[in-house]
């Protein structure tokens, strides 16, 4: 697991190295992943990212209004866990 951190926002996902894309690159497919509590209730059921988390709402295209998915600049992290304390 690792954190994918942007100027927006953070988000915890699973890591896969590939060959497929160029080195630098992350691919974040989007989730609909949800746990905001915030009553949407099927995206908190489907689990995942969510990429609207780490991209910022106001940049979108100039020509269609949509928001912009591609060249948010990103930085991933190692996410350890949080280690258990033994029992006594």
């Amino acid at each position: 697991m690792a954190v994918l951190t942007s100027a927006h926002g953070s988000v915890t996902v699973e890591v896969e190295a590939t060959d497929d894309i160029a080195p630098g690159v992350v691919s974040l497919p989007h989730g609909y992943g949800r746990d905001r509590g915030d009553g949407l209730t099927v995206a908190a059921m489907l689990g995942g990212p969510n990429v609207n988390e780490v991209t910022d709402p106001a940049r979108v295209d100039p020509v269609t209004g949509t928001a912009v998915f591609n060249g948010v600049p990103v930085m991933l992290t190692r996410d350890f866990p949080t280690p258990t304390p033994a029992a006594d």
